[in-house]
């Protein structure tokens, strides 16, 4: 973290915010990929386009001193690389990911998935990331924000992502899980709801005055999520939730999944 704005906007600036998703867009441009890849390489340089213009975005929010601007960029391009990742092939998705967080993104091999449940799941929770996503890059980033850049940032976020959760939430109560399946999907209600209510309580912090104490109730979400996570107990169901509950080295504490 920053105790000084200034030192950060130089930080950011000297580790060329706004240049990298421009270059990439430009090289990929040029490549000509063989005829199995052409439909995946196309969503790709759209993808890369539309990451270039966000980053741009968030190189000019920091130049103005726009910290809130900055923050909630930051977080979207978590969440739109994912959902861009999500619309790849998994060879595609596999081969181009270059790093273990990017390649979590990636959807399974179709048979992974055994059975019409698991493929639901999968579907449901592919939906779901990007905002996930969103979220926790957003209010993760080390930022030094006044309060009420603060509660600007959370009534943004939480406004998004509570919808999202409520969405998931009921889609997920409309599944018919098989027998052995049934207590896992049992877990993720459980967390999604516990989530729900933390998302809740901490835009009404933030309402109320005190955003550090509901940016921590975000941060808080990690013991829910990694007990859901280690709770989960049918193989079957881990393939199909592994697209968020995975992560990559170094989640929960590097417990396996």
């Amino acid at each position: 973290t920053y105790t000084t704005r200034e030192p950060l906007l130089i930080a950011l600036l000297e580790a060329g915010v706004g240049t990298p998703f421009k270059l990439k867009s430009e090289a990929l441009e040029v490549i000509d990929p063989p005829a199995r890849f052409q439909a995946d390489h196309a969503v790709w340089v759209e993808a890369n386009k539309e990451l270039a213009r966000l980053d741009a975005e968030a190189a000019q929010a920091v130049r103005d001193g726009n910290m809130v601007e900055f923050v909630l960029i930051n977080g979207q391009l978590s969440g739109i690389s994912a959902r861009n990742r999500l619309m790849l092939s998994a060879v595609f998705c596999g081969s181009t990911a270059t790093n273990p967080l990017a390649a979590t993104s990636c959807r399974p091999d179709q048979t992974v998935l055994q059975g019409g449940y698991p493929v639901q799941l999968n579907q449901l929770l592919r939906q779901f990331l990007p905002q996930f996503l969103s979220m926790t890059g957003t209010l993760s980033f080390p930022l030094v924000l006044t309060a009420d850049e603060l509660a600007q940032v959370i009534s943004v976020v939480s406004s998004a992502t509570r919808d999202q959760f409520q969405s998931t939430i009921s889609e997920l109560s409309s599944l018919a899980p098989p027998a052995e399946m049934t207590a896992d999907q049992a877990r993720l209600e459980s967390f999604l709801t516990q989530a729900l209510a933390t998302l809740e309580q901490a835009e009404s912090l933030a309402e109320s005055g005190d955003p550090g104490a509901a940016q921590q109730e975000f941060l808080a979400l990690t013991a829910p999520f990694c007990g859901a996570r280690r709770g989960f107990e049918s193989p079957g169901f881990k393939d199909a939730v592994a697209v968020v509950f995975q992560g990559p080295p170094g989640t929960c504490r590097g417990e396996p999944f």
